[in-house]
């Protein structure tokens, strides 16, 4: 068996280079104090890309700032059970929510994006201009660090039947 690294020690320089490039920080004063905005979408079943990190990078976002500064230019979203390409790991699962529209509406009007948008699972039937969109099941995409919790009674498949919640 080949040793990739048969010294740590001596990578450390390098390692340190590409950490700092890829990490992100978590002072965000000076994007919120131009306007920006953003809206974060988290497949909490990633596999890939680590929504932890994610989660973590809020909280400490949120330490710095301050909920309601953070509140003011953020909206993160969490997708329960929604994998890196934003599927359902070999379940049918809500996945589709428009979040370009809330973006474009809280830029360009200031109208700010709701707290749980419809997640939606899309089925089509038919081609062409004849094809029919359908939506089967849907639940609120809720914002980090709460997540979607069925209230006991109405369809599962429906969004009006969860609330955002703590966990």
């Amino acid at each position: 068996m080949a040793k990739i690294f048969h010294d740590l020690n001596a990578q450390q320089q390098k390692i340190q280079v590409l950490s700092e490039a890829v990490d992100i920080s978590d002072d965000w004063s000076q994007f919120e104090a131009r306007g920006g905005k953003a809206i974060l979408d988290t497949s909490a079943a990633d596999s890939i890309s680590n929504p932890l990190a994610q989660f973590k990078l809020d909280d400490r976002v949120v330490q710095k700032m301050g909920q309601a500064a953070f509140d003011s230019f953020v909206r993160h979203y969490v997708s329960p059970m929604t994998n890196h390409g934003g599927g359902g790991n070999g379940v049918t699962v809500p996945t589709a929510a428009d979040l370009m529209n809330p973006m474009i509406a809280w830029v360009e009007r200031l109208v700010t994006p709701p707290d749980a948008p419809t997640q939606m699972h899309i089925t089509t039937t038919g081609s062409g201009s004849s094809t029919v969109y359908t939506v089967d099941m849907s639940r609120p995409l809720c914002r980090y660090p709460m997540y979607p919790r069925y209230n006991g009674t109405g369809g599962p498949l429906q969004a009006s039947s969860y609330t955002c919640t703590m966990p």
